[in-house]
């Protein structure tokens, strides 16, 4: 998503990627496709009382883009939303890849 979103989301009202604010938020550029990358070998994994889900880092190539974040989503089930992930700042692409890299325990963790 782009840095139009602001605030603390909701997960009761911003339930999907169809939805406010997401639907009025999603980058644009060359090389990203609207709905994002499919994340590759997803799992889930639990470890000492902690579920952990995680999946390939996702990246476009060639892209010239900017985000500030970004809306891990089930495709399969209405759009339904699963993380929002702030990235802090703007990051960008110029004719190059766009990598989102997963902290190391996992996209998000539950415990």
């Amino acid at each position: 998503f782009t840095d139009s979103i602001t605030g603390t989301f909701n997960f009761d009202t911003n339930t999907a990627y169809n939805v406010s604010p997401w639907n009025a938020n999603e980058v644009s550029g060359t090389g990203y496709t609207a709905g994002g990358a499919t994340l590759a070998t997803p799992g889930v994994a639990i470890s000492s009382g902690v579920l952990a889900f995680d999946a390939a880092d996702a990246s476009w190539t060639t892209s010239t883009i900017t985000a500030r974040g970004g809306l891990v989503y089930d495709d399969t089930t209405a759009d339904a939303a699963l993380a929002a992930v702030n990235f802090g700042a703007d990051f960008s692409s110029t004719a190059g890849t766009f990598t989102v890299q997963w902290h190391a325990s996992g996209i998000f963790t539950i415990s």
